[in-house]
């Protein structure tokens, strides 16, 4: 049950994350990168702590670079449309590399 409210929060943070970026949304880019800095680090922080090994431990330090990236958009210090293209591009190598990391637990496991 825990596991699938872990995937849940990794879930709705990834939503989060990439709905700041669609042209309607960009507007409240500083609500939904919050919420997805909130979402990611609580649940890579559950995630080590219940299951602590290399995989999840990966997992939860690519998902602070998240919380970092995010960060940059709420300190909103650069020029919009750099921020625009420089925080996505980084978004979208942080979420493939999660996604390879944790194919490879499956595949490990």
């Amino acid at each position: 049950m825990v596991m699938v409210i872990l995937l849940v929060c990794f879930g709705l943070g990834i939503v989060f994350e990439l709905a700041a970026y669609t042209p309607v949304l960009w507007r409240f880019r500083k609500i939904f990168a919050f919420g997805a800095a909130l979402l990611t680090a609580m649940a890579g922080g559950v995630l080590v702590g219940m299951r602590p090994n290399k995989f999840t431990l990966v997992i939860a330090l690519l998902g602070l670079y998240r919380v970092f990236n995010n960060a940059r958009i709420l300190q909103d210090r650069m020029h919009e449309v750099f921020l625009k293209h420089a925080t996505l591009h980084t978004a979208l190598v942080l979420l493939g590399l999660q996604w390879l990391v944790a194919m490879g637990c499956l595949a490990w496991e």
